[in-house]
Formats: C-alpha cells, sequence, structure tokens
C-alpha cells in the first residue's frame, strides 16, 4: 500500500503497482491465509484516508515498510489518520469515521506510525479492537495526537478482546492512550499490556467497567515538562467500577501524588512494585 501514490486499481503485489487504501487491500486478501498488507508513505496533510478503515478478514497482518521517523527513502512507514467530519463520540465513544477498526481474529498491526496531530481531523479512537475479536496485536507502533492538547484522540481502545497483546507502543498527545472495556456480551480479558509509553496524555490507561483479568506490566506513564506541550496527566492507572481481577506490575507514573498515579474503584486488582514520581523528591513504591 503507498497511500501517496498507490491506486487501488493496481493488483497490490509490488510497491510499483501498490493499492492506496487498507479497505481495498482487504478486499485483495483470503480468510484464514495468513495474509501480509504492507505499507509505505510519508506524513503529509495531502494523504489522508477520508473514511474509517476495516480490518474484518481473520489472519491480517498490518505492517510498516521503512522508518518511523522519516527515514528510509520515501518508504516511510506512516498512518495519517483520517477527516472525521460528524458523528463523532468522542474519545470513549464509538468510532464512527475515524481511525482504524479492528472486527476479526488474529489481527496484527505493528511498525507503524498514527497521526492525528489536529483536533479538526480525529476527535476519536485512532484504532478500535470491536465486535469481540480474539488474539489482537498491536505492537512497536507510534501513536500521536493533538500537541495541543484540545482535541479528543485516544490512541487504542479495546472493545471484549479475548487474548490480545499491546506492547512497545509510544503514545504521545492523546488525551487517552489506552482503554479496554467489554462488549455487549463479553468482557474484555487475558490481554498482555507491556513496555508501552504514554508521554503527556491527560490519562494513560483507562480499564473500564468488565475489563478483567488482564495483566499490564512495566508501562511508563510520563509528564511533557516544562515545554507544555500536550495534555496535562490527570491520572496514569485508572480503573474504573468493575474493573475487576487485575494484575498490574512494575508500573511507572510520573505523577506528584499518589492519588492522581493510580484510582482504583475495581475490586481484586493487584498492584505490585508500582512508583510514582514527584516532580522533586524521593521517588514512591506503591502497593496496593
Amino acid at each position: 500500500m503507498d497511500r501517496a501514490n498507490g491506486n487501488d486499481g493496481n493488483d497490490g503485489q509490488s510497491f510499483d503497482t501498490a493499492m492506496k487504501t487498507i479497505d481495498a487491500a482487504i478486499d485483495k486478501c483470503e480468510e484464514y491465509r495468513n495474509n501480509a498488507i504492507v505499507l509505505q508513505g510519508r506524513v503529509t496533510t495531502g494523504q489522508q484516508f477520508v473514511a474509517l478503515q476495516t480490518i474484518d478478514i481473520q489472519g491480517i497482518h498490518l505492517l510498516g515498510a521503512g522508518a518511523l521517523f522519516g527515514f528510509g527513502g520515501g518508504r516511510d512507514s506512516c498512518f495519517v489518520s483520517p477527516q472525521a467530519a460528524g458523528d463523532v463520540a468522542g474519545a470513549q465513544g464509538v468510532t464512527s469515521k475515524g481511525g482504524l477498526a479492528l472486527t476479526d481474529d488474529d489481527i496484527e498491526v505493528a511498525g507503524l506510525r498514527f497521526y492525528g496531530p489536529d483536533v479538526t481531523q480525529l476527535q476519536t479512537h485512532i484504532i478500535t479492537g470491536d465486535s469481540k475479536p480474539r488474539d489482537v496485536s498491536i505492537h512497536d507502533n507510534i501513536f500521536q495526537g493533538d500537541v495541543s492538547g484540545a482535541g479528543e484522540q485516544s490512541g487504542i481502545q479495546l472493545s471484549g478482546i479475548e487474548c490480545g497483546y499491546v506492547g512497545f507502543n509510544y503514545f504521545y498527545f492523546t488525551e487517552y492512550g489506552l482503554v479496554m472495556r467489554s462488549a455487549s456480551t463479553r468482557y474484555n480479558t487475558g490481554v498482555l499490556v507491556e513496555e508501552n509509553i504514554f508521554r503527556s496524555n491527560k490519562y494513560g490507561i483507562n480499564l473500564k467497567a468488565e475489563a478483567c483479568l488482564n495483566y499490564l506490566r512495566k508501562n511508563r506513564v510520563l509528564v511533557e515538562g516544562a515545554v507544555g506541550y500536550g495534555w496535562a496527566l490527570t491520572q496514569g492507572l485508572l480503573m474504573d467500577a468493575l474493573a475487576n481481577d487485575n494484575l498490574i506490575e512494575d508500573m511507572y507514573v510520573m505523577h506528584a501524588t499518589k492519588g492522581n498515579a493510580y484510582t482504583d474503584n475495581g475490586s481484586n486488582n493487584v498492584l505490585q512494585n508500582c512508583t510514582y514520581g514527584v516532580t522533586s523528591g524521593t521517588l514512591v513504591t506503591y502497593s496496593a
């Protein structure tokens, strides 16, 4: 795929005959065949998708070709978030016209930069895992939101996922980094969330009702510092009522107060070796 120079009439078999949109590439894929979609392209305002892109076939790998930060001889691995026009529910609502939706099992998204720098471009989730998929893996990506801290982007929302993986991603300037919640008939359970960095987010991780039996380890929630970009950190880890039986280990949250670093309104959650920092003074270890 090549968002800048691709054409959905191409066969998609090489970079020279690349397709333009994820939806068109999905039409070329076969169920259960372990298909790979490789995306290349630069970050410019002229390369946005104009509608929600949906991966709805089992066994799809959406992979970046090139380097995350703009190197690689024109094969920069980036995804510019689409325009969102109307019918947008906000950071904790349902994706309507923006972002990337994962709606089937065994989907991998890796090596991409998701870019939603303007409040008018995206006011919803960049990636949504919904309709109860299993075995979704989202790793080694970058999620950038609005640098002014005014938009309502969130990086990832997982709803009713079973046995997923979110690891080694970098979230910055998004209102919510990662949100996990139940779907209509299924808990969000069995997701490993590890080694992610959340910087200048309003909320780092939010476990909502019926996000249960998930494992969070070695994630870092940081503030911007004196530069002043992005959101002011409200809470690093927020566990709502009915977010139960989650294990959180070796978390570090840069916040001056424990009550805003971690809030646990669920039950039977276990926090081990979790540390919150202060702008000056001594680090404090918190184990609930």
